[in-house]
């Protein structure tokens, strides 16, 4: 787990301020791989495992060298935990 990092992100307009402790970044156009998981956010690697261990070697693509994106569809505060919705993107090589 010492390698694990991770971005939060949140979308702005293209012409937006940026406080200067942020840094802007960009979501590279392409094909993307996406699974929607529903559920709690501590059952994700489920999702990680077939989207990883099933999909992608039967699928025949092969990843980019892009991190994962996950987009939360709901937010924890106000929606059950067996309600959650989470996309994960893994881009795919062209």
């Amino acid at each position: 787990m010492d390698d694990l990092r991770s971005d939060a992100c949140v979308e702005i307009k293209a012409d937006g301020d940026l406080p200067s402790e942020l840094a802007r970044t960009q979501i590279p156009a392409g094909r993307y791989g996406v699974i929607e998981h529903r559920g709690p956010y501590s059952e994700l690697q489920q999702a990680y495992h077939w989207l990883f261990g099933v999909w992608l070697p039967q699928s025949g693509e092969q990843p980019a060298n892009i991190p994962v994106i996950e987009q939360y569809l709901n937010l924890p505060h106000n929606t059950p935990p067996k309600d959650l919705r989470t996309e994960i993107w893994i881009a795919l090589n062209n």
